[in-house]
């Protein structure tokens, strides 16, 4: 499932090719596309909550927009959604 239509804000694109999303833990938006088709829910959105709420990101150094990643991992995944839900209309 290709997520071209998905708007993702602020993604730099990583050394293997991949887009990341959340840069404390190094998600890519081919991990939350695969995480989506495999699950059908967003258990990376769940590990990252998880992990700030435990006090372990660094959004404000890591993130270039200086700002927690969730916001842009939700986005993600609501694209990937209102894909999964046109497909199924058409």
């Amino acid at each position: 499932m290709a997520c071209s239509s998905c708007e993702i804000p602020n993604v730099v694109n990583t050394s293997t090719g991949g887009e990341f999303v959340c840069y404390c833990f190094n998600h890519t938006m081919e991990d939350i596309q695969s995480d989506f088709q495999l699950n059908g829910v967003s258990t990376i959105e769940k590990s990252i909550r998880t992990a700030v709420e435990a006090g372990s990101c660094s959004c404000e150094l890591k993130n270039p927009q200086g700002k927690c990643c969730l916001g842009d991992v939700r986005a993600a995944y609501k694209g990937l959604e209102a894909v999964a839900t046109t497909s199924n209309i058409d």
